[in-house]
């Protein structure tokens, strides 16, 4: 039963927004994304020394890890040699051989391309290196 105040009647339909779908789309969604997001990280595990476990950390002072330094053109040296990509695995892996290590010190130049300094990164992994220590100057 309505209740009607006293006039013309007005026949046409409220407009109105129906949200059951709005609401539905919106919470599948969000539920694609949180499934998805840990999905797309990437991990990469780096382990911080403290001043104590420094000494413990460091190789045995006749056993040098090699060193590989990048240039802020992007350039690479294995232990103060140039080098290109493909002969750096070959330079690291007998670096680790020679030095029965298999820990490698990585310097990079502030300036240097990221994009090179990951490939580098790739290079060291692939030729053997289990750990890669980055070379860092006080700031």
């Amino acid at each position: 039963m309505a209740i009607t105040h006293g006039g013309k009647t007005n026949k046409r339909p409220e407009p109105s927004i129906n949200m059951t779908p709005l609401v539905d789309v919106v919470l599948v969604l969000l539920i694609i994304f949180m499934v998805v997001t840990p999905l797309m990280t990437r991990q990469v595990t780096v382990r911080v020394v403290g001043n104590g476990a420094a000494a413990a950390a460091t190789p045995p002072s006749n056993e040098k890890p090699p060193q590989v330094v990048i240039s802020a053109e992007g350039n690479v040296k294995v232990n103060h040699v140039d080098t290109d990509l493909p002969g750096l695995e070959r330079a690291v892996r007998s670096a680790l051989t020679i030095g029965n290590t298999k820990l490698v010190q990585l310097q990079a130049n502030d300036h240097a391309p990221y994009e090179q300094v990951v490939r580098v990164l790739d290079v060291i992994r692939a030729a053997g290196a289990r750990d890669i220590a980055m070379v860092t100057s006080p700031s």
